[in-house]
C-alpha cells in the first residue's frame, strides 16, 4: 500500500470515527429530548393535580361557607320566631294595631309568618 493507500485509510478511519460520534451525539440529543418531555409531562401531571386538589379545596370551602350562612339564617329565623311569639301575645287583637295586622296576615300561611316578616322589616329601619 503506498503512500495514498495509507492516507485514503486514514482517511477512512477518521471519517468512520466522526460518523459514530455523530451518531453517539444525536443518539444523546435524542436521549435527552426524551428524558426532557418525560419531565414535561411529570410537571404537567403534577400541576393537574395540584389543580383538582385546589378545585376540591375550594369547593369543600364554598360548601362549608354555605353550610355556615344556612346555619346563621336558621339562627336568625329561630331569634325572629320566638320574638314574633312574643310580639303576638303582647299584640291585643281589638286594638288599631291588632286589626291593623290581621289584614296584613291574610296573605300570609300563618300569623307567625307573617309576624316574622313584619318583625325582620321593621328591624331593617
Amino acid at each position: 500500500m503506498g503512500g495514498g493507500g495509507l492516507a485514503d485509510a486514514a482517511f477512512g478511519e477518521a471519517k468512520a470515527k466522526f460518523a459514530e460520534q455523530q451518531r453517539q451525539e444525536a443518539e444523546a440529543r435524542r436521549q435527552e429530548e426524551e428524558r426532557q418531555q418525560r419531565e414535561r409531562e411529570r410537571l404537567e401531571q403534577e400541576r393537574r393535580a395540584i389543580e383538582e386538589r385546589e378545585r376540591r379545596e375550594q369547593e369543600r370551602r364554598d360548601q362549608e361557607q354555605r353550610a355556615e350562612a344556612e346555619r346563621l339564617a336558621q339562627e336568625k329565623r329561630n331569634v325572629l320566631e320566638k320574638k314574633a311569639q312574643q310580639w303576638l301575645k303582647q299584640l291585643d287583637p281589638m286594638s288599631h294595631d291588632g286589626l291593623w295586622f290581621d289584614r296584613f296576615a291574610e296573605n300570609y300561611d300563618s300569623r307567625l309568618d307573617a309576624a316574622i316578616d313584619y318583625l325582620a322589616v321593621e328591624g331593617m329601619s
